[in-house]
């Protein structure tokens, strides 16, 4: 499977993949590190409540960094090992982001179910939290490089994969519905009473959230599901090279996604956006016009978010 003998492209389109790929891995890395910065680098988004965004940003960023490149080192040199290096990479990356979405949605219940325990909590839980989750990602991608290294072959290979990670997907589409229905149901019983600007802020970062996660289980489960049901399916169509390259141009679309919904659902963050990219603009092509003074504690995205939060409406050059 997906070794030389299945590799039925010609020069021209392995070639217009390699630069479709190409162009969406540097767009990952690009936007997802501006996302990361963005939030890092803006004090109003620079909070708890934020940092799975942050994290989920970061697994963006590095499937970009390793799963695609790998998989063009892949296109251009079809070996069964870098297949094999490919799966990993992308596997660390994904099932990283995988667990943080479902995490996203538990701290949001906890946000909006208990927001006083969810005010004490400290600092340490969301390092932990982060941890784990890379932690778990490790975990499941060495086991994966020791079930090859003990010769397994490939069928069955691809039987555990299809047994253990649809019920890892079901476990966390599981645990997300619930907590989105235990934020539903606590709105609900909210209704009656006087709604405060912090508890619309949680709403709609809560929404946003949902979105988001919805986004990433949306183009997670097609491929899944087709390599879960593929190894026990003999009159199925059977993975080949094509299938593998759009399924690699979803993955990459995937990280492409959250920061569109940022800039949809988020006025802070995208505010803030524009001020980091202005100003990497200034200091890269016209450094002699950045006058801010050297001094200053406040960070240009930090002053459009306080324009924004004083004024109903700002424009943004």
């Amino acid at each position: 499977m997906f070794h030389a003998a299945d590799y039925h492209q010609t020069d021209a389109e392995t070639i217009a993949w390699i630069v479709t790929l190409a162009v969406v891995g540097a767009l990952a890395i690009v936007i997802n590190l501006l996302t990361l910065y963005t939030f890092l680098s803006a004090t109003a988004l620079r909070s708890r409540k934020h940092v799975m965004i942050m994290n989920l940003a970061a697994a963006d960023a590095l499937f970009g960094v390793t799963g695609i490149p790998v998989y063009l080192v892949y296109l251009i040199r079809p070996q069964l090992t870098l297949f094999y290096v490919w799966v990993m990479a992308s596997r660390f990356c994904k099932v990283a982001s995988l667990f943080t979405v479902g995490v996203i949605a538990v701290e949001r219940m906890h946000a909006i179910v208990c927001p006083l325990r969810h005010k004490t909590l400290s600092r340490l839980v969301f390092n932990i939290t982060i941890a784990s989750i890379w932690i778990c990602a490790s975990a499941l991608t060495v086991s994966g490089l020791v079930v090859l290294f003990r010769n397994v072959d490939i069928i069955t290979f691809l039987s555990l994969a299809s047994v253990f990670t649809p019920v890892l997907t079901i476990t966390v589409v599981l645990v997300i519905g619930s907590c989105y229905i235990f934020i539903w149901v606590s709105y609900k019983r909210r209704r009656f009473h006087a709604i405060n600007p912090s508890t619309i802020r949680e709403r709609s970062l809560a929404l946003t959230l949902l979105l988001v996660s919805g986004a990433f289980l949306v183009t997670w489960c097609p491929p899944l599901l087709y390599l879960s049901v593929i190894p026990n399916c003999i009159d199925c169509i059977q993975p080949n090279i094509q299938i593998l390259d759009w399924f690699v141009l979803v993955f990459g679309i995937q990280c492409l996604v959250n920061p569109a919904i940022y800039c949809y659902r988020l006025p802070l963050f995208k505010v803030s956006l524009k001020a980091v990219i202005k100003r990497v603009f200034v200091k890269c092509f016209h450094p002699c016009c950045n006058t801010a003074p050297k001094n200053s504690s406040i960070r240009p995205g930090d002053q459009k978010v306080q324009e924004l939060q004083k004024q109903p409406k700002v424009e943004c050059n």
